[in-house]
């Protein structure tokens, strides 16, 4: 049984990057036309499926698998940190070492959902018409490797945002002693910056 689950992980993996792949490419492209376009393009080992398998590959998609997925990459990020500071040590002892350095900031999105729990009205760039939802990234800076993301109600703004968001990053286990976040002057706040 647990290759079953490994294989299927798999094949679900490389279907959400092919998925991901054809967003990009199509940006406005619906997930009905996935398997017309995988016909036009080579992406090894992923079968034309169809809207309803995705839909079911969607549903297998939880919170829980996320934040697995981003702590094994962050988890591996942070080792090779620790990895090349240890090399830098044992060249210089006195060498100061710095944090490794992650990027984060969020962004909205409009939805036309009517059935997604966390759209609500926000301070909207433009279409103001629309509820949104908004979506928090942190990467490293250096290799632009993604070890965070999390989509949040749409009405909160960043600064009401930023001591949520460290929360969750620190629930899936990020170790802020070990890092410097780098956000824009939107978080900024006297509150925030003491978090």
């Amino acid at each position: 049984m647990p290759s079953t689950v490994n294989k299927s992980g798999k094949e679900d993996g490389r279907l959400l990057a092919a998925i991901s792949v054809y967003l990009l490419c199509e940006p406005s492209g619906s997930m009905q036309n996935f398997a017309t376009w995988l016909s036009g393009v080579y992406l090894p080992n992923v079968p034309p499926v169809s809207g309803q398998r995705i839909s079911e590959l969607f549903r297998r998609v939880t919170r829980a698998k996320t934040n697995s997925f981003f702590r094994t990459r962050y988890d591996v990020l942070m080792a090779k940190a620790r990895e090349v500071r240890a090399q830098q040590l044992d060249k210089a002892p006195s060498a100061e070492l710095r944090p490794l350095t992650i990027a984060f900031d969020s962004t909205s999105i409009h939805t036309y959902s009517e059935t997604n729990e966390l759209d609500e009205y926000g301070k909207a760039k433009r279409d103001g018409h629309l509820p949104q939802i908004n979506l928090a990234l942190a990467c490293d800076q250096n290799s632009g490797e993604v070890i965070f993301a999390h989509e949040y109600r749409g009405s909160i703004n960043d600064n009401a945002s930023l001591s949520y968001l460290l929360d969750c990053m620190g629930e899936n286990g990020i170790e802020f002693n070990e890092i410097e976040l780098v956000t824009d002057r939107g978080y900024k706040s006297v509150f925030n910056i003491q978090k």
